[in-house]
């Protein structure tokens, strides 16, 4: 639950460690945060081959470790949200990342192309409705 901060990764990690009989990682009302812990944790969600379950809201980064779930699922009715990486200071947006992040996820550059498209140029978050992801075949 909560932002995700720096550093944040390691105590995920440390936890499914400590627990390796784990199968499903439930994200709860998360806003996001930190591009390098969230990326490093859905690397792990996705390299333990764990299912994902997106509870109450999951935007940003959050939505990125649901993504690397093997299988996923939404409990409740909004559909967890995604945006482009930002640097804070700036504002400005990285789409190569987000290429990046969804490739090592196993996702097709399709789906990578929609997400960059469709958050425009104010990088707007976007919903991952099964529709969505269905469309540009990232629904799993």
């Amino acid at each position: 639950t909560g932002k995700i901060l720096a550093g944040d990764w390691r105590t995920f990690s440390a936890l499914l460690q400590a627990h390796p009989q784990t199968e499903n990682v439930e994200l709860l009302g998360s806003v996001g945060g930190e591009y390098q812990s969230s990326l490093r944790m859905s690397l792990e969600v996705k390299k333990r081959g764990l299912n994902t379950v997106a509870a109450n809201y999951c935007h940003s980064g959050c939505a990125y470790i649901w993504l690397a779930g093997a299988t996923r699922s939404v409990v409740g009715s909004e559909a967890p949200k995604i945006h482009l990486p930002y640097a804070n200071a700036t504002g400005e947006v990285y789409p190569k990342l987000t290429y990046d992040w969804l490739e090592a996820l196993g996702l097709p550059s399709s789906f990578a192309d929609a997400v960059v498209h469709a958050v425009g140029p104010d990088n707007q978050f976007v919903k991952l409705t099964p529709g969505f992801l269905t469309r540009f075949g990232a629904a799993g």
